[in-house]
């Protein structure tokens, strides 16, 4: 990702970005990770969201356009920029 070096290295305060979809359609909240090019996170998104879809994320999150969660929590999205931003806010008051 474009923003990766910049987030890790000048921002060691942000523990997630919100974008949208390279395709369209969705916005994404992406967890910063430890340092460039790692696996490991400042902080995953929420357990309770792993690997959960659509209605059943919505549910636990209260946002109802939320799309998915990865199952590795280190990426999730909303059919929105507002519920992206709902569900990163969710995942920030978690951290």
């Amino acid at each position: 990702m474009p923003w990766t070096r910049i987030v890790v290295e000048e921002m060691p305060e942000v523990l997630f970005v919100v974008y949208p979809e390279m395709g369209g359609g969705q916005y994404q909240i992406r967890a910063v990770p430890a340092e460039v090019r790692s696996f490991r996170n400042r902080h995953d998104l929420p357990a309770a969201w792993a690997g959960r879809l659509e209605h059943e994320l919505a549910s636990i999150t209260g946002v109802p356009d939320a799309v998915f969660c990865h199952s590795n929590r280190f990426i999730a999205g909303a059919r929105s920029l507002d519920g992206a931003l709902a569900m990163a806010k969710l995942a920030l008051a978690q951290a």
